[in-house]
């Protein structure tokens, strides 16, 4: 998450970690977010930006920042922090090679995100030959549209990008890096463990 990645000492421990799980063989994708940071890029700019129901309103210019702030800074810091602690990785928007394919994304309450997209398919050869490469792809969420919308871009909420991607991939496990408690019961405790049938229930 972009606010996990805010703190130095978090980040580079993270990156450190990545690295050591990759030369113990296991293979590993990162996706990460930038909100903070496209927050502050966007104040820095005097773009005005907004929430309606956990999703940033994305207008063309929004998406234009956030694209610049995660493809072209937070992807690349990540990457590159990776090889520094003895790994290899590789930074990936998820526009390349049409990696994530987004249609629009509705609003359960009926608020227009703008272009906030909604993954509907994940390019996985791509990731995995990568990763047979023996390279960590760090995917940015920035996504592209489908056919004829193929030149849009879409801001995709890093979590659900996160686990499109880890569903398509099979992975065995996937890692959320966030400064969010977890799923809470409705007595606002954490849920440590979760089933599908629990998920239904909530």
């Amino acid at each position: 998450g972009g606010n996990a990645m805010t703190s130095p000492e978090l980040a580079k421990g993270f990156c450190q970690d990545v690295a050591a799980l990759q030369n113990l063989g296991i293979k590993v994708v990162v996706v990460h977010g930038g909100g903070p940071q496209i927050s502050a890029m966007l104040k820095k700019v005097g773009v005005e930006t907004r929430f309606e129901g956990g999703m940033r309103v994305s207008s063309s210019e929004v998406v234009d920042i956030a694209e610049m702030v995660l493809c072209g800074s937070v992807n690349k810091q990540i990457a590159s922090s990776v090889c520094s602690a003895g790994g290899r990785a590789i930074g990936l928007s998820g526009r390349d090679d049409s990696l994530l394919q987004c249609t629009k994304q509705e609003n359960k309450d009926g608020y227009d995100l703008e272009f906030v997209g909604k993954v509907e398919s994940v390019n996985t050869q791509l990731l995995e030959s990568i990763l047979d490469l023996g390279i960590t792809p760090v995917v940015s969420p920035i996504g592209t549209g489908i056919d004829e919308e193929s030149n849009v871009a879409y801001n995709v909420n890093a979590d659900a990008a996160a686990g499109r991607i880890a569903g398509e991939l099979k992975a065995s496990r996937v890692l959320f890096l966030t400064d969010i408690a977890g799923v809470l019961d409705k007595e606002m405790k954490l849920l440590r463990n979760l089933t599908v049938k629990q998920i239904d229930e909530l």
